[in-house]
This record gives structure tokens, C-alpha cells and sequence, in this order.
């Protein structure tokens, strides 16, 4: 299909979708129901995402905390559990990332990344001993770019601190722990049939360019001399699944130096047919 077809196609998908939301304000009530936004939630809903194998646990109440918007919104949940839910510790402080509007849908449908975010806390998150947020709800609904991840709250539960680029300094520890988790990270899935696991949500970085010049077109620069070798090395070195930002990677795990002894329950993955 010609790229600048699939844009207006997806832009027009985008668009239709969050103006429906807007009209019919919808709640979800299942969890393969993919909530647009924290204003969906409701304590129904949360206690199916949250207690499932808990029996007689249900979540009594729930508040929202600081929010901050980019790729994504984001926003701090406090969550309280009747006797059930309490005695069972199951968690507290949460953080929610979603795609409420057109703007965060449309970057992140650019470039799949509510697939391979939600992918990532399904299918691999699971599976590693690394020091990640322990994901307790993924959802995405690849017809109208819905995508809710519901986390744990590291900022409270384990002492962690986010900076940006221009204010966070790493010590020499710190810097040991990041190489540290992406070592265990690659070794874990260095030469491993990824692809036949999980699909075609891991792309190497190359691929991942291709796919955002497609749907955002840029001009590419000529594939002379110096760029041809490094697409080869990408595209024929064995496949892992590389950790770092949202811009080639299928994992958007943050890292830090910090050991947590917590129930890591597995993490539940919703795609739903379209919207409801």
C-alpha cells in the first residue's frame, strides 16, 4: 500500500475512534474491553484487573495522583482493597499509561508502539528477572489504537527516581546496573526463535525506521558506502529483543540499582475487536 495512503487511512481510524469515545464516554466492564483513559475506570473494573485469584478480594476505592502527558498520559493510582485485598498485599500504588486522545494515538500507532509495549509486559516482562515495573494489566485494541497499561508504581514502591536527559547523572553503579539488565535481557533471548513466539511486533532497528518513514514520511538518506553495512549488521545479526527507549526497541522498560521482593503476577493482555 502506498504510504501516504496508510497514513489517511490511519489518521481517519484515529480520528473516528476518539470522537465515538467522546460521545459515549464508554466504561469498560471486561477486561477485554481496553480502557481509553484512567477516567473510564471503575472499582468493577479494577478489581477484575487486580484480583483475579484472590477470592472475596475486591478494590473499595480509588484516587488519582499527579499526571503528566507525552508519547503517552500518564498518572499516579492509589488503590484500596477491602480485608480480602489487603491481606493478600495486593498492590497499592499503581501508574497508568494510555492513549486518551488523537495526538497519543496517532504517534504511537505510527509505530506500534501499544503493541509491542503491551506485547512486552505480556509475553517477555513475565519471563525476566530484571528490574522493570511489574505489569498487572495490558491492553491494546489495534482498530481504534486503545491502548492501557496499568504498573507498579516504582516511584513509591521502590525509591526510584526519573530524571531527563538533561538533569539525570548516572554514578558508576548505576551505570553497572543498566549494563547489568540489558545483559541478562539479551542473554535471555540472544538467538532465540523470537519471531515464532511472539510475531512480528519485534523489529530490529532498521525495520522500525522503515516502518515510521512509511507512516511519517521523511527523506531517507542515500544508502551509500557508510549506511549499507550498518543496515546489513542490523538486519543479519542474530535477533534478541533490545531494551532502551520507545525509539527501536520492543521493550520501554525504565531501569535503576534497587532489589524488590514481590509477588510478580503474570500480566494480562487484552486485544479487543473494536470499539465498544
Amino acid at each position: 500500500m502506498d504510504p501516504r495512503v496508510e497514513l489517511v487511512r490511519m489518521t481517519a481510524r484515529v480520528a473516528r475512534s476518539v470522537v465515538a469515545e467522546r460521545v459515549t464516554k464508554p466504561r469498560p466492564t471486561t477486561l477485554r474491553e481496553v480502557p481509553p483513559g484512567p477516567e473510564a475506570l471503575t472499582r468493577e473494573w479494577l478489581t477484575l484487573a487486580l484480583c483475579d485469584g484472590v477470592p472475596g478480594a475486591e478494590v473499595t476505592s480509588f484516587r488519582f495522583g499527579d499526571r503528566h502527558s507525552g508519547a503517552t498520559a500518564r498518572c499516579h493510582l492509589t488503590v484500596e482493597y477491602n480485608a480480602a485485598g489487603r491481606a493478600a498485599e495486593l498492590p497499592e500504588h499503581l501508574f497508568t499509561k494510555s492513549t486518551p486522545t488523537f495526538t497519543t494515538r496517532l504517534l504511537s500507532a505510527a509505530v506500534n508502539l501499544n503493541e509491542v509495549e503491551t506485547a512486552f509486559y505480556t509475553h517477555l516482562r513475565p519471563e525476566l528477572d530484571i528490574e522493570s515495573p511489574l505489569g498487572y494489566y495490558a491492553g491494546y485494541d489495534p482498530l481504534t489504537e486503545r491502548a492501557f497499561l496499568l504498573l507498579e508504581d516504582v516511584g513509591r514502591t521502590r525509591g526510584a527516581v526519573f530524571g531527563t536527559v538533561l538533569t539525570r547523572r548516572l554514578t558508576k553503579a548505576q551505570a553497572e546496573g543498566v549494563v547489568e539488565v540489558l545483559a541478562t535481557l539479551h542473554a535471555r533471548y540472544w538467538d532465540a526463535p523470537i519471531l515464532r513466539r511472539f510475531g512480528r511486533w519485534v523489529r530490529n532497528p532498521v525495520e522500525y525506521i522503515d516502518r515510521l518513514n512509511a507512516t511519517l514520511p521523511a527523506r531517507p538518506p542515500a544508502a551509500g558506502p557508510a549506511t549499507s553495512p550498518t543496515r546489513w549488521r542490523h538486519t543479519c545479526r542474530p535477533r534478541t529483543a533490545a531494551s532502551g527507549n520507545a525509539t527501536c526497541s520492543p521493550c520501554t522498560a525504565p531501569t535503576w540499582r534497587s532489589r524488590a521482593s514481590r509477588r510478580r503476577p503474570p500480566t494480562r493482555r487484552s486485544c479487543s475487536t473494536g470499539s465498544r
